[in-house]
């Protein structure tokens, strides 16, 4: 298996389908340049004309780096392309030919432009073109690999894709990096309850939702918040913060990502996604798997999707999107119930192993893609 294109190679998404891969016995190879990893803010970087002009550029220059890579490649019966390959998959589906051609968009381009960061007026120019790149990149692919049963759902009916192409494959966690890290959140010894939560600062993270319930718990001085990330919305977020006269919040805008498993095991309680978005509940983030998989408790948004993974009380507790009095007494409660905490984090690292393990999803997928090769032409 070829992975192809300008994919973001350090996202786990790239790292867990390539372990899983490896893991259930493929041999993988790599014909990649890096282009959207160099960029953390890109919403930013890309702004205006003069900022899509230069992203041309930059995609055209990738582009012929990656050919020149492309014609040295290793052979190969399967080619993947990663996220963010939305563009990527043009190019693939030509050099792939009648080989099968894999899509591993994670999430939308259109929801996210349109629906979920609003970057672009619905039903325009900007708008229509983002869906037909969504549209024609899933047509073109012979299997797209969803993160969950509710983006299934979204892209068939939004934009007609068969449902014999689209595949479940859960986002799991970059287990050679995130590991269970017993006694770290012990050994800070300051006696507070630490509620961590890291990502980018986009409608659907809630992260209003969470300085409003840091906010709520502004009196319960053994109770402290360490938020790590920058994004869309990191002015808007550190003036609420501010607004809320918050003192019980620490912001970190940037932690490299071998650091992160340390972040989280020092933590006493984890925090996945609560914005009120179709985005938001479409999705299980990332955080929410490297959390299980260190074995940490854990509060995300109930949603349709969020309960595919979890199960409440169980590995993790789940409150409404879009709530932060919920969100705020479900810390409360997992503060004075250390039993509840140890109970959900055991639950959380026992269904990691047992579902959303890289040898779990890498045996569910090369046996989906040997059946989508009995199917390709």
């Amino acid at each position: 298996m070829l992975f192809f294109g300008t994919y973001e190679s350090t996202f786990p998404r790239s790292r867990t389908l390539a372990q899983g891969l490896q893991q259930a016995g493929a041999t993988v190879a790599e014909c990649h340049v890096p282009l959207w990893e160099l960029t953390r803010d890109k919403t930013g970087k890309f702004a205006g004309k003069l900022g899509l002009v230069k992203l041309a550029l930059r995609i055209l220059a990738a582009y012929v780096r990656l050919l020149g890579r492309y014609l040295s490649a290793p052979a190969y019966d399967v080619l993947v392309v990663g996220y963010m390959g939305y563009l990527d998959v043009f190019l693939a589906r030509i050099l792939a030919g009648r080989r099968l051609l894999v899509l591993s968009p994670v999430v939308s381009l259109y929801e996210t432009v349109v629906g979920d960061r609003k970057m672009v007026k619905e039903g325009g120019l900007a708008a229509r073109l983002a869906k037909a790149v969504d549209t024609w990149g899933c047509r073109l692919s012979d299997l797209i690999l969803l993160e969950t049963s509710e983006y299934v759902r979204y892209y068939v009916g939004e934009f007609g894709i068969p449902s014999s192409k689209l595949l479940r494959v859960f986002l799991g966690a970059d287990e050679t990096n995130f590991a269970p890290l017993p006694g770290a959140a012990e050994a800070r010894g300051d006696g507070k309850l630490l509620v961590f939560f890291y990502g980018k600062f986009t409608p659907l993270q809630g992260l209003p939702y969470i300085l409003k319930a840091a906010a709520r718990l502004a009196t319960h001085s053994d109770i402290a918040f360490e938020i790590v990330g920058s994004g869309q919305l990191s002015a808007e977020m550190k003036a609420l913060a501010a607004d809320l006269l918050l003192e019980n919040v620490t912001f970190i805008d940037w932690v490299e990502y071998p650091k992160l498993p340390l972040h989280i095991a020092r933590a006493d309680v984890c925090l996945g996604i609560f914005g009120d978005t179709a985005k938001a509940a479409r999705g299980v983030p990332v955080k929410a798997f490297d959390a299980m998989a260190m074995g940490r408790p854990i509060i995300n948004g109930d949603s349709a999707a969020s309960r595919e993974v979890f199960t409440h009380g169980e590995s993790a507790w789940l409150v409404p999107m879009g709530d932060d009095a919920a969100l705020a007494e479900a810390i409360l409660k997992l503060k004075r119930d250390p039993e509840l905490r140890a109970r959900l984090a055991a639950g959380a690292r026992r269904v990691f192993e047992e579902r959303y393990s890289k040898e779990s999803i890498g045996r569910d997928l090369v046996a989906a893609i040997e059946a989508a090769r009995r199917h390709v032409p």
